[in-house]
């Protein structure tokens, strides 16, 4: 698959198989993230990769607390949920953190994996979750550094068939 061809099938997936994502494939989409570019050069990231289901569970009953969804699933049932943090004072980390995740869809979909970017873990009411977030510290969430945005990770229950269509009158030409 050719980079053009990547970027414009890439689609987020919400329904997953209960199959476990390869040692080496995982890899390789960490190694994708890893090349992301970066304010400076600085590769102010840190990945947390959790493909351990009772861990999962914890994480999705947390949110559901604050969030108010019965049976939630923070990674619609995908066997993987990668957390890209920055640190807490650079102005860089967002963008930074973006970048990375960006290249983790991208570099999933050319391996044949699917994901959804997942924001919950940022959204204010769930950063004040104090047991959520030293339940993350205690996973390796490094305490200087904040979520900046997180994959599911796994093989799509089926292909996305649907496109929105996208906007139009979105670029401005100045010649």
């Amino acid at each position: 698959m050719d980079a053009i061809e990547c970027i414009l099938t890439r689609r987020s997936c919400r329904k997953y198989l209960d199959k476990a994502v390869e040692e080496d494939v995982l890899n390789k989409v960490l190694e994708c993230a890893r090349y992301a570019p970066s304010g400076k050069n600085t590769q102010n990231w840190h990945f947390i990769v959790i493909s351990n289901k009772e861990v999962l569970d914890r994480i999705s009953l947390e949110i559901s607390k604050v969030d108010k969804r019965p049976n939630y699933s923070v990674t619609y049932g995908a066997p993987v949920l990668i957390i890209v943090t920055g640190k807490k004072d650079s102005s860089l980390s967002v963008y930074d953190g973006s970048c990375a995740l960006e290249n983790i869809f991208l570099g999933a979909h050319a391996l044949g994996l699917s994901t959804c970017w997942i924001h919950q873990l940022t959204y204010t009411e769930v950063v004040e979750n104090v047991s959520l977030y030293e339940y993350l510290y205690q996973l390796g969430l490094p305490r200087d550094e904040k979520v900046i945005g997180c994959s599911a990770l796994g093989y799509a229950f089926e292909e996305s068939k649907t496109t929105l269509p996208r906007k139009e009158n979105t670029v401005i030409y100045v010649k």
